[in-house]
């Protein structure tokens, strides 16, 4: 199966993974810690997750499915499995779309899988020995804090394209835009979805209520449970935003038909005084003046005229003259350039090691009893 592993032996080396069976003896030896990334899992890799690390079906099975699953944790013996779920850049362009991220930890292991492939996960493998210098808890940490990091982009992104459609409703109301502010408004939904029970998640493993997170890993998931607070708070604001242009939008729209109606009236006003003079001309008095006259039906005509270019001119110059369709142009994509998301997970991987570096105390080395190698 496609995946990434690295393994920390007891002498404190990091090295590659090659093959199953070496996964499978570090998994099994319990005295390595032991990280494996699955990327876009396919149902060879579940088997062998099953069947060669011994994973609960049940468990297996969520990070196969491709449907929608809440965010949770659930304890299977000492293993315990995390269904996260982050931003999928790379559908995301004219609406926002979230993938999951699954994770078993356990007390020297930590295996993760994504349905589809994620580049910031990719960032996170180029430092795996960096991420596997401490324990299991504070790789998963690690792997949850940048997947909470990686939202922020694109919650920044939803605000920059609320602020341009809140300009384009403003100053030209067109019924396209209205399909632009749905979009946000289920893009806004869908992070909130999943924002909140991850919030839940992050509280409980501060709180201790999952074993495997230790006293030394719990006051580093306050971090990202107070990352997630703030991502809620922004996404709360934006939901109100959407509903607020929904109300801006239709009441724009309403001054809109307001304005066009005027401009009618202004219209029928100009016209007004050529069908006045054509129903003068037009009855069949015997003795009219004009009728007489040899340039009469020119003066008339060529009045008409002089009238109506004018009041075309007038209506053109005020904007009011159009053909078609208005389109929306201006109106953002929330699609990110990759090396700015990147540059943004550099400055969170920074700053979290920063954090476990002052912050970590070192543990006794691993000793295995008497008698071979532990069997837990």
């Amino acid at each position: 199966m496609p995946y990434d592993a690295f393994a920390r032996d007891a002498a404190g080396f990091v090295h590659r993974l090659e093959t199953d069976d070496e996964v499978v003896a570090a998994f099994a030896s319990r005295t390595d810690l032991l990280w494996v990334h699955v990327s876009a899992i396919t149902p060879e890799d579940g088997a062998f997750l099953q069947h060669r690390l011994g994973f609960h079906p049940l468990a297996v099975e969520d990070c196969l499915s491709s449907q929608y699953h809440r965010p949770k944790v659930e304890e299977y013996g000492d293993t315990l499995f995390f269904a996260l779920h982050g931003i999928d850049y790379e559908r995301s362009g004219e609406q926002v779309e979230t993938t999951e991220l699954d994770l078993f930890v356990g007390e020297t292991f930590v295996v993760s899988s994504t349905t589809t492939r994620l580049p910031w996960c990719d960032h996170l493998l180029a430092q795996a020995e960096h991420l596997l210098a401490r324990d299991a808890g504070s790789l998963a940490y690690s792997i949850i804090d940048a997947l909470v990091d990686s939202v922020l982009p694109i919650v920044e992104r939803m605000d920059e394209v609320a602020e341009s459609v809140e300009d384009e409703v403003l100053e030209r109301p067109a019924p396209a835009l209205l399909a632009h502010i749905m979009r946000l408004k289920r893009s806004v939904a869908m992070v909130q979805r999943v924002m909140i029970p991850q919030r839940e998640i992050a509280v409980r493993a501060a709180r201790g209520d999952y074993p495997v997170i230790d006293g030394d890993n719990r006051v580093f998931f306050r971090d990202v449970a107070d990352h997630l607070v703030r991502i809620e708070d922004l996404v709360g604001s934006l939901r109100e935003r959407s509903d607020y242009l929904v109300v801006t939008y239709h009441s724009a729209l309403s001054l809109r038909q307001n304005e066009s109606m005027r401009q009618l009236a202004v219209v029928a006003s100009i016209f007004l005084p050529l069908t006045l003079l054509a129903g003068i001309y037009g009855m069949n008095f015997e003795h009219m003046p004009e009728l007489g006259w040899e340039w009469g039906y020119f003066a008339v005509v060529g009045f008409m005229a002089v009238a109506i270019l004018a009041g075309a001119v007038w209506l053109w110059r005020r904007a009011w003259l159009g053909w078609g369709r208005r389109s929306v142009t201006r109106v953002l994509s929330y699609t990110i350039d990759p090396l700015d998301t990147l540059d943004h997970m550099a400055r969170g991987a920074t700053a979290r090691a920063r954090m476990l570096e002052s912050a970590w105390r070192p543990r006794p080395p691993f000793d295995p009893p008497e008698g071979g190698p532990d069997t837990r």
